[in-house]
């Protein structure tokens, strides 16, 4: 984008007095991803290289190449200017410069994955792993963004050219292989949305997710997707609704693959739906079968299944304090809280349970201080789990809204933007 703020594509089309329609019409791209390329959005490789013959131009003429591959390094001014910035903020920036940075070393080649969207009858191994590998970085952006729907409109393109892809494709290995790309990227958006607060789209995601997986006969792909979905009505408290899609999720993980911990993420939420009914016993037996992930190795992909034994403890800490066990909670809230030093929504995540068990012992200041550290995390990245979590320890509070320790947290809560 130039300095006055216009797109160069824009600027150009309107040079030639074309209008968005007339330039679809002629070059062959789409007046919907013409429209997104003048917004700044990144194109697929298939579509900017129509958009470059159609004018002559290169990619950076038309500025059409993914904003990530022209980042640079900060200048020495650049650093001056994050002196007046909190240390919080500072430590964010830095990780998200530094994640800025790898993406420039990432070694998917965009061409020819455009190429195999655009073709899908001809795809290849080599073509699918491509697709895979894209996947795999859409997910390593979302565990390093602050705030998750940065990534969204990136992964939404991509997983509607998956599903256009399933529809044209026709050997039924490559469908059974473009299910489970989808059925992954489908996750993922829903986690995106869920983040946002956004439960309605989130739980249409997670079913296409669920369908997908089923259709490529991807039990443990299969599985995630229900508890994933689970957790809605976990987050809305409305515990009994989770069981039998966790009943579901358990009975299908058993025929997926053993090496994997798949049935032992399921066993952990479980876990926290019972804890939210009171049923004592049977989140203690979840738990003990969920603690089972930590014998195994390897059992995790990096992407859609990513539980493992450092979650044990913040996960054990959660249902105690839904089950009103506070003295119980903290010690395991403590010891996960040492796992988590950055600014993240996890630790955001661990603190605000460990508000929760202060305020059911009746330290109201440590309780709001506590909050105070998830608020200033949540301002980081909008999360909206941390919101919702904020707003149950404010409940919480409430019966002591005459401190002065919760009348201040009330404020900084009100201006959490």
């Amino acid at each position: 984008m130039d300095t006055n703020g216009e797109h160069p594509l824009r600027r150009l089309r309107d040079s030639l007095n074309m209008s968005i329609d007339d330039l679809a019409a002629n070059s062959g791209v789409s007046a919907r991803t013409i429209l997104r390329a003048e917004q700044g959005k990144a194109l697929y490789p298939g579509s900017r290289k129509l958009l470059c013959q159609y004018f002559k131009r290169s990619p950076e003429e038309l500025g059409l190449l993914p904003s990530w591959r022209s980042q640079k390094r900060a200048s020495a001014s650049d650093q001056v200017l994050l002196s007046g910035v909190d240390d919080m903020r500072r430590r964010e920036l830095l990780r998200v410069l530094s994640l800025a940075g790898s993406a420039l070393l990432f070694s998917v080649d965009w061409e020819q994955v455009g190429n195999t969207l655009a073709h899908p009858a001809h795809l290849d191994a080599k073509s699918l792993q491509y697709l895979e590998e894209v996947n795999q970085h859409y997910w390593q952006a979302y565990r390093a963004a602050a705030q998750k729907s940065a990534i969204l409109n990136d992964v939404l393109s991509h997983l509607n050219a998956l599903a256009q892809a399933l529809r044209d494709v026709q050997s039924a290995s490559q469908r059974q292989h473009l299910c489970i790309l989808a059925s992954d990227l489908a996750q993922l958006c829903g986690e995106i949305f869920f983040d946002a607060s956004l439960y309605m789209d989130a739980a249409q995601c997670y079913t296409f997710a669920a369908n997908a997986a089923r259709e490529a006969n991807a039990y443990d792909l299969w599985a995630c997707a229900l508890v994933r979905h689970a957790f809605l009505p976990i987050y809305d408290r409305h515990f009994q609704e989770a069981l039998p899609l966790l009943q579901v999720a358990g009975q299908i993980a058993k025929r997926g693959d053993g090496t994997l911990v798949t049935k032992y993420w399921v066993a952990m939420v479980s876990a926290e739906a019972h804890a939210g009914l009171g049923a004592l016993d049977d989140c203690r037996q979840a738990l003990d079968l969920a603690e089972g992930v930590r014998d195994v190795k390897r059992g995790m992909n990096g992407t859609w299944l990513r539980f493992d034994g450092e979650r044990i403890l913040e996960e054990r800490g959660t249902c105690l304090v839904k089950l009103g066990q506070a003295d119980l909670a903290e010690p395991a809230l403590q010891e996960a809280l040492l796992l988590h030093p950055a600014p993240t929504r996890r630790r955001g995540m661990v603190l605000s349970d460990l508000a929760l068990a202060a305020a059911m012992h009746g330290e109201i200041e440590r309780a709001c201080a506590l909050g105070s550290e998830v608020i200033q995390i949540a301002q980081l990245g909008s999360s909206g789990m941390l919101k919702k979590s904020l707003s149950q320890l404010q409940m919480q509070l409430s019966p002591f809204v005459r401190s002065s320790s919760v009348k201040d947290f009330s404020t900084q809560i009100q201006l959490l933007v």
